[in-house]
């Protein structure tokens, strides 16, 4: 339905938002993945990811500590 909606070079709104919201749920479902596998390599390894808000921090009081 969606090919046959496209290949007229028209897309209904209906059609599209229910595009985004399957985008979306894809974009959810590959979060989950990587949370499990993180969670999986703990398990096994006892590694804990360090998060990009944790580096922030660091080169801030860093360079607080400079000034």
């Amino acid at each position: 339905a969606i090919f046959e909606t496209h290949s007229g070079d028209k897309i209904e709104l209906q059609v599209a938002v229910q595009l985004a919201v399957v985008a979306r749920f894809y974009e959810r479902i590959g979060d989950h993945a990587v949370n499990i596998g993180e969670r999986v390599r703990y398990l096994v390894t006892g590694w804990v990811p360090e998060h990009a808000g944790a580096a922030r921090f660091a080169t801030r009081a860093a360079a607080s500590d400079l000034e």
